[in-house]
This record gives structure tokens, sequence and C-alpha cells, in this order.
């Protein structure tokens, strides 16, 4: 029986937890800011505050091996990271993403989380949602034992 710890994408949210930068971050002027919203598998960005920033988790493919007998599952999973409302946050969300960006670049595997391996395959963005807000895309591979 599934339950949302065995989630590949909660399981990649809580390898970035141990990161630290979930729980706030600074800022490209050193400045500390609070900690983002954080969703898994869905986003509703009406739920947000006009001040408030998000960090999206979710697989956006199925398993690309498909072999059981290989006792690894591979997929593809995106992390979006999304500003305030208005441009005046642009450079600072921009920053936040490239961190978490950099960050799985160099923390690539987590045993407690059965990760063996995370890709990193692009870094995207800003595109800007109907409000207003700034959101950019870290695109990945993450390779999980079974």
């Amino acid at each position: 029986m599934a339950d949302i710890e065995n989630f590949e994408e909660v399981r990649l949210l809580e390898h970035v937890k141990t990161s630290g930068l979930l729980d706030g971050f600074n800022d490209i002027n050193g400045q500390r800011k609070s900690a983002p919203k954080l969703y898994v598998s869905e986003i509703d960005l009406t739920e947000l505050q006009n001040n408030q920033r998000a960090v999206f988790f979710r697989l956006t493919g199925d398993d690309q091996l498909g072999d059981a007998a290989a006792k690894f599952e591979q997929y593809p999973a995106s992390i979006y990271v999304f500003g305030r409302k208005g441009k005046d946050d642009a450079g600072i969300v921009k920053g936040y993403a490239k961190d978490i960006a950099r960050w799985l670049r160099e923390n690539y595997t987590n045993d407690d989380q059965c990760i063996t391996n995370i890709q990193s395959l692009s870094f995207n963005g800003p595109q800007i949602t109907e409000d207003s807000r700034r959101v950019y895309t870290i695109n990945l591979i993450v390779k999980f034992t079974v």
C-alpha cells in the first residue's frame, strides 16, 4: 500500500529540506528571508498571499526504465520556485532558485530517501504567472532504489 512518505516527489522534498534552504534563505543582498510555502504534486497559487514565495515539487513523467529487475526507478522531476507578486522580487527569487539548483548538483544522493543519483538537466526562467509571480524551474532526473 502506498503512503505519502513513499511518493518520489516527497522523497525529493525531504532531501532538499536537509539543505536548510527551505527553512528560509539569505537573499542576494545578504538579508534573511522567510521560509517559502511548500507544495508537492499540485499547487494552487490562489492560496498564496502577495508577499509569499513557494517551492513546488512534482514528477513530470513516469518511471523511465519500467524494468522491475533493475532494482531502481528513474523519474523526471521538476522543482518550481515562485517569487512574490510583482517584479521587485525577480532578482531574489532567481538567486534563491539558483542556490537550490547549485545545492542539488553538489548533493545528489540521499540514503535515507533512497536517492542514488540526481542529474540536473536545466535551469529555466523566469516564466511569469497570471498574477505576476516570477517562477524558475529546475529540471532533474532522479534515480531511486526500489
